[in-house]
C-alpha cells in the first residue's frame, strides 16, 4: 500500500492566531464555558533543547491523535514559533487531562508542555 506520509497539520478548530512577544497565542473554538469561568485553560507548548533525556518519543500518527498537542507542534513548525500557548475551555480535570509537565521528541525536535486552569473574574 502505497500513501503519502502523515502531516501534522492544525485542526479546524484553530479560530485566530496572533503573536504576544515572542509566543504564539492560538484560540480554538473547542469546548465552551461552563458558566463558572469565563477564562480558558491554556496549552503551553515550548521547544526545547535536547538535553531532556525522560521525553517520550512521539510518531505522527500519535501525534494527531491528542487534539491540542496537534495544533501546538503544527502551530509551532508552521510559524516557527519556540512557543505556543493554546486556549481553549477543556472539560477534563485537570486541563487536557496533564497535572505535571511533560516532555515529547517528535521528529527530532523535543518539546516541554504545562498546562494551566482558566480562572474566573
Amino acid at each position: 500500500m502505497n500513501a503519502d506520509p502523515l502531516q501534522v497539520t492544525p485542526t479546524n478548530a484553530i479560530a485566530e492566531t496572533g503573536w504576544d512577544d515572542e509566543t504564539l497565542v492560538a484560540r480554538s473554538t473547542r469546548g465552551k464555558s461552563d458558566g463558572e469561568s469565563n477564562q480558558p485553560d491554556t496549552f503551553v507548548l515550548e521547544r526545547i533543547d535536547g538535553s531532556e533525556t525522560d521525553a517520550t518519543h512521539v510518531i505522527a500518527e500519535q501525534v494527531v491523535r491528542n487534539t491540542q498537542l496537534r495544533d501546538a507542534i503544527a502551530l509551532s513548525q508552521k510559524y516557527d514559533a519556540d512557543r505556543v500557548r493554546l486556549e481553549e475551555f477543556s472539560t477534563s480535570v485537570p486541563p487536557f487531562g496533564h497535572q505535571d509537565a511533560r516532555i515529547y521528541e517528535f521528529q527530532g525536535d523535543y518539546y516541554r508542555v504545562t498546562v494551566s486552569e482558566g480562572s474566573s473574574s
